[in-house]
Formats: structure tokens, C-alpha cells, sequence
């Protein structure tokens, strides 16, 4: 909880490295593949090397929060969707899932810092992916369409 607020109330993102988007997104499900319950389906669909700049920890940290919360939306069967693709100047992740979802009434308030729709957690986590998001020029989204949930990070592709 110590390492997510103090991430989160931090100075604003460094803007000056190049950082691949698929490569850190590769790199935070690969330890998560090893471990998947047999009903849990992960499928990746990624662009050639996709640059953004930033500050490659808070990045991964984001990218992290997003894919965790559709693993534990999930649980043990259901299925993860991810991509990365490039989209009018943009490096955008998606990340769709098949859990249950959420209100109208949690949705108004899922990036509100220590809110929380779970038992466990800080309440950190979307606060965080929106925070670096618009720090670096970019923005975050979670919506539900019909049985998928949809978070969307999309930040500026570096020249």
C-alpha cells in the first residue's frame, strides 16, 4: 500500500526515455502465464515495437494494476484479451476481460483514489494507470460492453 501511494502522490512523470509499450506489456504477463488456472484463457495480439516516452517503472507499474485486476475480475475461468497497437499516434493497450464487471455507480468513481470494488487492495491501482497516463499525455479508460469489460491506456508515441 506504502509503494502504490507513494507512487501515486510522486512529481509528475519523467518524460525523457524511450520505452517500449509491448515489450513491458510482455514483460508483466510472462510470470502470469506460467501460473494460469486450466479455465483461464490469455491471448496477446501486438504491432511491431511500439515507443512511448516515459519512465519505464511507473509504465509497468500501470501496465501491472491493469492486467491484475482483470486476472482477479476473472478468477479462475474466463478469458483475457490483450493488445497493443499503434492508433492514430498513440501506443494503445487494451485489455479486455470476461469477469463480472461493475455498476454504473462503482464505474463513476473506479479511478477515485481508495476506491475500491474488491476486499483486498489499496484502492490505488486505476488511480495510478490514470495518473502517469495523463502525467505523460495520455489517458485511461475502463468501460463494460455487454459481457467484456475494456480498460484502455493509451499514451503518445515518441517521434
Amino acid at each position: 500500500i506504502a509503494s502504490e501511494f507513494a507512487a501515486f502522490v510522486r512529481a509528475p512523470v519523467e518524460r525523457s526515455q524511450r520505452v517500449d509499450m509491448i515489450s513491458i506489456t510482455r514483460g508483466v504477463i510472462q510470470p502470469y502465464r506460467d501460473v494460469l488456472p486450466e479455465g483461464l484463457r490469455l491471448t496477446e495480439k501486438f504491432d511491431e515495437a511500439s515507443f512511448v516516452l516515459g519512465e519505464p517503472k511507473l509504465i509497468e507499474r500501470a501496465v501491472r494494476n491493469l492486467i491484475e485486476n482483470s486476472l482477479q475480475a476473472v478468477g479462475a475461468s474466463g478469458e483475457i484479451r490483450v493488445s497493443c497497437l499503434k492508433v492514430t499516434g498513440f501506443a494503445e493497450l487494451v485489455i479486455e476481460d470476461t469477469g463480472p464487471g461493475f455498476d454504473e455507480e462503482a464505474r463513476a468513481r473506479l479511478f477515485e483514489p481508495f476506491f475500491s470494488t474488491k476486499t483486498q487492495g489499496s484502492g490505488l491501482g486505476l488511480a495510478l494507470v490514470k495518473k502517469v497516463a495523463e502525467d505523460l499525455g495520455g489517458s485511461a479508460s475502463l468501460e463494460r460492453d455487454g459481457e467484456v469489460t475494456r480498460a484502455v491506456f493509451r499514451l503518445p508515441l515518441a517521434d
